[in-house]
């Protein structure tokens, strides 16, 4: 791997470099970065240096950081009520706040307190059978940094503070720091969000609060189809749509039932049969759809100015 600061172009030359040293170590497999921008090369059987966007050959298996609280057995109600009560105390600043947050997950129905600990299953149980890095249709999840306790405001105004699992993602372009939680600002009335937040200088904000209400059960498959209409502050639903489909990631518009104006994310499957194998294409997916939107939040942006 060859690192430059950030800004020093990643032109012909650092790429020239890197393929000195690995031709010196007999490495097979040439990344090159700059922190905001990388590319991949592989060595071919002709000794010659191609291009690849998949990051499949450095997959290591490893034990990332994970939460205080044993997972429960999600056809056990008790113990999942022991669970939530014992993380939301240890997910808050402080008991009292603890208490608060778990008294607004006890209103949720228990088709959403369901919901909820299927989210709590991908983001901090089955992260210790993650296979890093990895690449999906696109996007690369490089790193997994473990449960953090984050605060990321809304476009829209609030904020909600929580125990965030924390990525290191990036698509061809920029590698991004992203965090993930479920949250239950909504309450019994107003269901609950996933919410994807995405760390950039200057500024701290949430990418994507999707609602899990969208969610399509499937019995047969025991598991969720995850939809999202594609919403955001200021902008609109085609123009998301656009940046979806210029992304590569069009396919999410062809979703199962037809949905018109939905996008498709992937399966989300419940607590009792979640694991990587059968999880891990939404989750790429899900990460893919927070940088999508946060790099066109960024371009409207910059476009106003």
């Amino acid at each position: 791997m060859e690192c430059k600061a950030p800004g020093i172009p990643l032109g012909p030359a650092v790429a020239r470099q890197a393929k000195e040293y690995a031709i010196k170590s007999q490495a097979r497999h040439v990344w090159v970065s700059n922190g905001d921008r990388h590319g991949f090369l592989v060595r071919s059987a002709k000794a010659r240096w191609e291009p690849t966007s998949s990051l499949e050959p450095l997959a290591a298996t490893y034990a990332p950081p994970g939460v205080d609280v044993d997972f429960p057995d999600p056809d056990d109600a008790d113990a999942a009520d022991r669970y939530f009560a014992a993380f939301y105390r240890n997910d808050a600043g402080d008991e009292e706040e603890g208490d608060a947050v778990y008294e607004a997950h006890q209103a949720l129905d228990e088709n959403d307190r369901r919901m909820v600990l299927s989210v709590h299953k991908l983001l901090f149980d089955v992260r210790k059978e993650k296979e890093l890095p990895f690449s999906f249709d696109g996007v690369h999840v490089l790193e997994d940094r473990g449960p953090n306790l984050h605060e990321f405001g809304n476009a829209g105004g609030g904020r909600w503070r929580g125990l965030y699992a924390d990525y290191v993602a990036a698509t061809s372009g920029r590698v991004v720091a992203m965090s993930v939680a479920v949250s239950t600002w909504g309450g019994s009335q107003g269901g609950i969000r996933l919410c994807v937040g995405v760390e950039k200088a200057g500024r701290t904000h949430h990418a994507l609060q999707m609602d899990m209400g969208d969610c399509e059960w499937v019995e047969e498959r025991q598991c969720r189809e995850v939809y999202h209409v594609g919403r955001m502050s200021r902008i609109s639903n085609e123009t998301a749509f656009e940046a979806v489909a210029e992304s590569g990631a069009g396919a999410w518009l062809e979703n199962p039932h037809g949905y018109e104006g939905y996008l498709y994310l992937g399966d989300m499957h419940c607590a009792g049969t979640a694991d990587w194998d059968n999880s891990k294409a939404f989750f790429a997916n899900l990460l893919h759809y927070g940088l999508i939107r946060t790099n066109l939040r960024d371009a409207v942006k910059a476009r106003g100015r």
